[in-house]
């Protein structure tokens, strides 16, 4: 073909295209398989020497379909020339083009027939633990009680959880029990706190779906008598859909489309609530994430796979730089665009030291440890027996979502990465946990709800407020770090260290930039604090050790 190309075209030997001239390219017949109603293009990659065919409905109905013929030979000169594709054969063209080509299309032809393509959900799951070793405490903590029963409803600003609503597995009724009984430990009913499930189950759905998407586009009554009503975005997948509503995918329950995937992401992330939780994946090349915006307090949080091994592995289709893989998304992308990304992702504690899922090799991938197992009694939805990641992200995110409703209150600024440091912080280290998941350990909601400077836990578990001025931190190599939040300096932050945590006679930093636990040997401390009755000044480790367990200074 490229000898062809060259000697038609009159391309010299160094391949060059001019700009502006008209180039002659053969027409390569396909059939019709007539089972797809959407338009295709063929294009020709000259350097790869192959020619694909994408999406791009719009441009063919603008173009002549007839080629042109020349010396008996067909043509179409400098146009492109469209034709029906099936889905199947779709997916197998793109698989085999390049990723640069690819990522160029991308967003331009071949998304519009990707948005109607059905795929299918696989989940994050669940499984009965015969040797579980957590119980749910049924008792409320009067102390936390006290705090958060005062709390105004109009301060819950927001959790939306993806799920199955309804589902044959129960699934998501199960997990907004998880969110009920954390909210009931600490004195509080989940009514009028705006939690609200979304179902990723469109087709059993379809109604309630077709209108979120009509929301999305801001398509109405009118737009379906718009002369120009096939440009309108979000017209075709909603057509399409319609179109779907007695089709062989009524009784699919993981069947999702992935116009309507990408949707209901970025829909209720427009609506800046504190939270949006997921504990699903499909296998796609697209990201389904939201744009993330500066001014939006959301975080994301995602249930890890139950199957043991390293999160990274996820990442590792994406080696083969020639192709472009399919991966597990909403998971993929979180992965590659954490911590740049206001996202937690929520491993599996199954015990005191223990854990079932993915963890990370470098320790910091996997946000944070939920309570996974446990839940509900003989008589509920959830099994205590049942366990999973995914049973463990409502537990972190009722947990997170109590305390941003209690920062608004206190006036702390609402910002998403500020608040997975502060989750990241209010942990108790446990040292099995560090160096896989970046808490180190478990949530403790009485230093998540803490407001002030910072605070410090005695050895006996008590936690105090505190005020502090800036202290250093030493280490056995002689070199040593600042003590206390990070602040910018031109275009970078300072590497301050604003958590310091120990078990026995180990140590353990929080680094802002590193977003993680760490151990370290440290050799001397040096910081002064105050709980507003004492001014204590801690100047080495053995008087640490004497005293406290961990120390977190959340202000500058």
């Amino acid at each position: 073909m490229t000898k062809f190309l060259k000697a038609t075209n009159g391309i010299g030997n160094d391949n060059k295209i001019i700009a502006g001239k008209e180039l002659v390219l053969p027409k390569i017949p396909i059939q019709d398989t007539g089972s797809y109603t959407g338009a295709f293009t063929q294009y020709f990659d000259l350097y790869n020497n192959k020619s694909y065919f994408s999406s791009t409905a719009s441009l063919a109905a603008a173009i002549p379909t007839d080629p042109k013929s020349r010396d008996g030979k067909a043509f179409n000169e400098a146009k492109y020339f469209a034709y029906k594709l099936s889905g199947n054969d779709l997916d197998a063209l793109i698989s085999k083009i390049s990723k640069p080509l690819f990522d160029k299309l991308y967003g331009h032809a071949i998304t519009e027939v990707k948005d109607n393509k059905i795929l299918e959900i696989d989940d994050i799951g669940a499984e009965t633990d015969t040797l579980r070793t957590l119980e749910t405490n049924q008792v409320k903590d009067s102390s936390i009680v006290a705090i958060v029963s005062k709390i105004p409803a109009d301060y819950f600003e927001g959790y939306y959880v993806l799920d199955y609503f309804p589902g044959s597995t129960n699934h998501g009724k199960k997990v907004l029990d998880v969110i009920s009984e954390r909210f009931a430990q600490y004195g509080l009913d989940t009514i009028g706190k705006r939690i609200v499930p979304v179902p990723i189950n469109y087709f059993q759905n379809q109604p309630s779906g077709l209108a979120l998407l009509k929301l999305y586009y801001q398509i109405n009554s009118s737009s379906y008598t718009d002369p120009d009503f096939e440009n309108i975005p979000g017209m075709g997948l909603v057509l399409a859909l319609e179109q779907l509503k007695e089709s062989k995918y009524v009784d699919c329950e993981k069947c999702i489309p992935q116009g309507y995937l990408n949707v209901i992401f970025k829909h209720y992330y427009r609506l800046n609530p504190d939270l949006i939780s997921s504990s699903f994946y499909v296998t796609l090349e697209e990201d389904v994430s939201p744009i993330y915006t500066q001014r939006a307090k959301t975080n994301l949080l995602t249930a890890v796979l139950n199957d043991p091994g390293e999160i990274e592995n996820i990442l590792n289709a994406s080696q083969d730089t020639s192709r472009r893989s399919t991966a597990k998304q909403p998971l993929y992308n979180y992965v590659q665009k954490y911590p740049n990304a206001p996202v937690i992702m929520v491993g599996n504690r199954t015990g005191p030291g223990q854990f079932k899922g993915w963890h990370s090799k470098y320790g910091n991938n996997v946000t944070v440890l939920g309570q996974g197992t446990g839940w509900g009694t003989s008589t509920s939805t959830i099994q205590p027996k049942e366990t999973g990641t995914s049973f463990a992200t409502p537990d972190i995110g009722a947990q997170l979502y109590i305390a941003k409703a209690y920062w608004k209150q206190q006036g702390v600024p609402q910002n998403p990465y500020e608040s997975r440091i502060r989750l990241l912080l209010a942990t108790d280290i446990e040292p099995a946990f560090v160096g896989k998941f970046a808490s180190g350990g478990a949530v403790n909601i009485k230093k998540l709800l803490q407001t002030g400077s910072g605070y410090i836990e005695k050895n006996s578990g008590e936690i105090v407020p505190i005020t502090y001025d800036m202290g250093l931190i030493g280490f056995d190599d002689g070199t040593s770090k600042r003590l206390g939040r990070s602040f910018r300096v031109g275009d970078a932050l300072t590497d301050a260290s604003c958590g310091i945590a120990r078990s026995g006679n180990d140590f353990y930093l929080f680094s802002e930039n590193a977003l993680l636990w760490h151990p370290i040997k440290m050799a001397s401390i040096k910081i002064k604090i105050s709980t507003g009755t004492d001014t204590i000044e801690i100047n080495n480790k053995e008087l640490f050790i004497e005293n406290f367990k961990q120390l977190v200074l959340l202000k500058k």
